[in-house]
């Protein structure tokens, strides 16, 4: 279907996404005789670790730390720039980081927007590679690569531990 995630169906029986969260109120909704109900969705889901949805399809996160913002999943540049709006709704603490948690575009697409505030971008060097080897059209290279099983990066009393799956 035009507008939808090329993934199918979540485990959660929604259109596109991964079956992540549940629909909630819109923060904000715009409508056009042209385009579709746009909409998008934070949720506090623990103290300081926001969910944000764009459309109710990808979901991305970002961790309020005390010192920076620590920001999970681009997505793409339009869901980015509504979730940076949203983090300015909570805090004006800057945004340290953004991570990459894969390469694939529909999750890693957007980054300059968070860049452009001073994000340090950071994925692993597998995902940089293939990003590197397969650039897309709303997609920037990482800053930084991480190599290994693990790696923890701290800011402010937060851990954020990345995982390597293969």
């Amino acid at each position: 279907r035009p507008g939808r995630p090329a993934h199918g169906y979540g485990s959660n029986g929604r259109p596109g996404g991964h079956g992540y969260g549940k629909p909630g109120r819109p923060t904000t909704t715009t409508t056009s005789t042209v385009a579709p109900v746009v909409f998008s969705n934070m949720y506090e889901v623990s103290n300081g670790v926001y969910s944000f949805t764009e459309n109710g399809g990808y979901i991305s996160m970002f961790i309020v730390t005390g010192e920076g913002v620590m920001v999970i999943e681009p997505v793409r540049s339009s869901q980015s720039k509504l979730m940076l709006e949203a983090i300015r709704t909570i805090t004006d603490e800057p945004v340290k980081y953004l991570f990459y948690s894969h390469n694939h575009w529909d999750h890693s697409s957007g980054g300059q927007v968070f860049k452009d505030v001073g994000a340090t971008i950071i994925a692993h060097k597998d995902a940089y590679d293939w990003l590197e080897a397969n650039p897309g059209p709303d997609t920037i290279l990482p800053d930084e690569v991480w190599t290994g099983n693990q790696k923890d990066i701290t800011l402010g009393d937060v851990t954020l531990e990345l995982h390597y799956f293969g």
